[in-house]
């Protein structure tokens, strides 16, 4: 008597696919799970050998967008020889590629992404991905001399970067414009103000020349 061959567990990459599926095909996430499986023809107990939760696996996709962004930058052999401005212009473009593919997905979720504060618990790991991401820049700006050393603000630079991710991702989830021109303009336009806001400026020079001053008064 022939084997009965053993199912093969659903991978944790189609259970993604499948969740993104549900959503675009009924226009809202899942919510409850035993539907969802069984709608997505994934056994119960291959769903929580790779996540607790559908609220775990929402979160996990989004962070899979930067985690896949920083992997495809890692494999481009002129990404290391780049200014850090050039970096984050490259992280951008690259990161758009990224959501092309799940723009559909996107866009059903949009309504929530809008919201401003507070952050979207889907966006969690999304955001500390991208935050470990921005530190590495800055901390790789800061010794370029690409960005000022202003101590305490240098806190404040990670903020605006993530600032800046959001405001990128909205504009491009509007841009109707032929081949997404208006959001290539967005992002040079946003990443050099921002680099013309964080570089050695004449306040640093003033404040620098005032440190003097005062260290070598009599």
């Amino acid at each position: 008597m022939a084997k009965r061959q053993k199912k093969k567990e659903v991978a944790a990459e189609q259970i993604k696919i499948a969740y993104e599926g549900y959503t675009i095909r009924y226009g809202t996430i899942p919510n409850d799970l035993v539907s969802f499986c069984s709608i997505s023809n994934i056994p119960e107990e291959d769903f929580e050998k790779h996540y607790g939760s559908l609220k775990i696996l929402h979160m996990d996709i989004w962070k899979s967008y930067i985690v896949d962004t920083i992997n495809a930058l890692a494999e481009d052999e002129q990404y290391g020889s780049f200014t850090v401005r050039e970096q984050l212009l490259a992280f951008y473009y690259t990161h758009l590629e990224v959501l092309k593919s799940h723009r559909e997905f996107i866009q059903v979720v949009n309504d929530e992404f809008k919201r401003p504060l507070p952050l979207p618990s889907f966006l969690k790991g999304y955001k500390e991905a991208f935050v470990d991401y921005g530190k590495q820049l800055i901390q790789a700006g800061l010794r370029t001399g690409e960005i000022a050393d202003r101590k305490m603000l240098n806190r404040s630079y990670t903020n605006g970067l993530w600032a800046q991710l959001l405001f990128v991702v909205k504009f491009w989830l509007k841009d109707s414009s032929e081949n997404l021109e208006k959001t290539d303009a967005a992002i040079e336009k946003a990443v050099s103000l921002s680099f013309e806001l964080v570089r050695p400026g004449p306040i640093d020079s003033f404040v620098d020349f005032a440190k003097f001053i005062y260290q070598n008064r009599k």
